[in-house]
């Protein structure tokens, strides 16, 4: 009797430090160190009114947008600065998508 129940509580507690390394594990997301740095950058910049070529250059104010692993829906956003530059901070480590 005394030794089903070593036996019990030991399966009991082995069972939980499972569990609880399965449930710490980091999923990609805010919370971490890391981040996501670039700049958004157009081959060619079009004048729609006079249907002419302006150039190329770096884009400002433009939307960027973060997916963590494979979400099809943003989970953040940020927008360009005037040399094109954007950064996600704070991230786990993971996959990620970036779109603009």
């Amino acid at each position: 009797m005394i030794l089903s129940k070593f036996y019990l509580i030991k399966g009991l507690l082995i069972f939980v430090f499972f569990i609880s390394i399965i449930a710490c594990k980091k999923q990609p997301g805010t919370g971490g160190v890391a981040q996501i740095t670039g700049n958004v950058y157009a081959d060619t910049i079009f004048e729609n009114k006079n249907n002419k070529v302006l150039g190329s250059g770096y884009l400002a104010s433009i939307a960027v947008y973060l997916c963590y692993d494979k979400d099809t829906i943003a989970s953040q956003s940020t927008k360009t600065s005037y040399n094109g530059a954007y950064k996600f901070d704070y991230l786990q480590k993971g996959n990620y998508s970036v779109y603009v």
